[in-house]
């Protein structure tokens, strides 16, 4: 379901409160190659910086996440803050 509304002709940008592990921000890039995915995280999780670099890496790219390092945006805070209406 996740892939198919990404995967829709007019989602330019994907926004997610949690990052955690990068397990959904993986999905929106590789399902939708073109789109920029900005995630709101606290940072707090030992697992956040892995699944960041993950994203980032040549293993990311060959499994088709394509364009990473310019697509995905990760505000690092609280989101109470830093989503606004």
């Amino acid at each position: 379901m996740y892939a198919a509304l990404a995967r829709m002709s007019n989602v330019r940008r994907i926004c997610e409160i949690g990052f955690n592990g990068g397990h959904s921000a993986s999905l929106w890039l590789w399902a939708n190659p073109t789109a920029e995915v900005v995630m709101f995280d606290l940072w707090e999780h030992e697992a956040s910086p892995l699944g960041e670099k993950f994203l980032l890496s040549d293993e990311a790219r060959s499994l088709g996440i394509v364009d990473a390092a310019s697509r995905l945006k990760i505000v690092k805070g609280n989101s109470l803050r830093s989503v606004t209406q």
